[in-house]
This record gives structure tokens, C-alpha cells and sequence, in this order.
């Protein structure tokens, strides 16, 4: 006997409730990107945000495009006391995510196919995923995609820092390190040329 022919089943099917409670408890989240693996809310709030949902209820497939670096992305929400939330939202803050696909590049490159270097003085080589912009620069540059020196006289992180020493015949110090290359002027000394020397007679 084939049970086969003899079962009662006849179809097979699959459901799932596609309606506003599913919405509801989704609803409010929080995308967040960290450096360090964090697990308190604390740590997390105090993580880059990357999206904040509300105050309408999220579709179930959602795509969020967030540009931050990071090693770690945290899906978080939350139903606190004392806080009045939107009618549709759930009561409780539950966590149903069926799929989570993250698309990303390595450090140091960018671009729709991440085949893109970031450009040279890039701070720990980190540029925007999309527009390959540096998010700071190398001590000693300046500009959006770090590729202009520090102006004449001031050197550093940010460019921010401005040299007050003498450097040999008039020269203009090091952009990065802010000292003098070539050496100090006559009478002058110090690891950036700032100090007199003393003439005795």
C-alpha cells in the first residue's frame, strides 16, 4: 500500500501574518555602528546612530544606506516606562528579523564595487564608502580628500598647529612634523628652531 495515494493531505501551504502588530513591534528602531563590541544600552546609545525609525510604522523590508565605519552593526529598540509611544505601536519590543544582508567595503577602499582606493593621506586609510571623501587626514594635510598640504607656516593634525621657530635661510618647516628639514637659522636651535643661542663676546 503507497500511503502516498491513501494520505488525506492533499496540499501542503505556508502563512505568515503580514499585518500591523508584526509593524507595530518593529516599529521605533534603532540602526547603530561601533568600532568595539558593545552589549548595554549605555554602549550602544553612545554608538554611532546610523538610522532611527518613527514615527510611522517601518515596512517589513526595509533597506537603510548608512555610511558610517565600523566593525559592528546593532539593531536596537525599545519600550521604556513612561514614555508614550505612537498608537501603533506594540507594547512590548520584540526582535523578528527573518534576514539581515550587510553590504560594506573593506578599510582603505570604496565605490559601488569597492575597487576604489581611498585616496593616499586618509587618516588610517578611512574614506566614505560612497564619495571616497576622507573622514579626517594624516597629520600634515588638509581638504575633503586630503590632498593639499598644510599652508606655509602651520603643520600637523588638522593643520591646526602653526610654527614659531627659524628655519635655515627662511625655509618653511616640515607640513607634518612642523620641524626644519634642512636645519635651524643662525642662531637659533631647539627640535623646531625655537630657541636662541647665547653669543659671548
Amino acid at each position: 500500500m503507497d500511503i502516498r495515494q491513501n494520505a488525506i493531505q492533499r496540499t501542503v501551504w505556508w502563512k505568515v501574518d503580514l499585518e500591523n502588530r508584526q509593524r507595530g513591534r518593529f516599529a521605533g528602531f534603532s540602526l547603530y555602528v561601533s568600532i568595539t563590541d558593545v552589549s548595554l544600552d549605555s554602549e550602544i546609545k553612545s554608538s554611532t546612530l546610523c538610522y532611527k525609525d518613527g514615527p510611522q510604522l517601518p515596512p517589513l523590508n526595509f533597506t537603510a544606506t548608512c555610511t558610517e565605519h565600523g566593525r559592528y552593526v546593532i539593531f536596537y529598540n525599545e519600550r521604556l516606562d513612561g514614555i508614550t509611544y505612537p498608537q501603533e505601536y506594540e507594547l512590548l519590543a520584540l526582535t523578528e528579523l527573518c534576514e539581515v544582508i550587510i553590504k560594506g567595503c573593506e578599510t582603505s577602499v570604496y565605490g559601488s564595487s569597492c575597487n576604489v582606493s581611498c585616496p593616499t593621506n586618509c587618516k588610517e586609510n578611512i574614506c566614505h564608502i560612497q564619495h571616497g571623501t576622507c573622514s579626517a587626514c594624516k597629520p600634515g594635510w588638509s581638504e575633503m580628500h586630503c590632498n593639499t598640504k598644510c599652508r606655509e607656516g602651520w603643520y600637523g593634525d588638522n593643520c591646526s598647529q602653526q610654527f614659531t621657530g627659524h628655519c635655515i635661510d627662511g625655509t618653511t618647516c616640515n607640513h607634518v612634523t612642523g620641524l626644519c628639514d634642512g636645519g635651524c637659522d643662525t642662531g637659533w636651535t631647539g627640535s623646531v628652531c625655537d630657541k636662541g643661542l647665547l653669543e659671548f663676546n
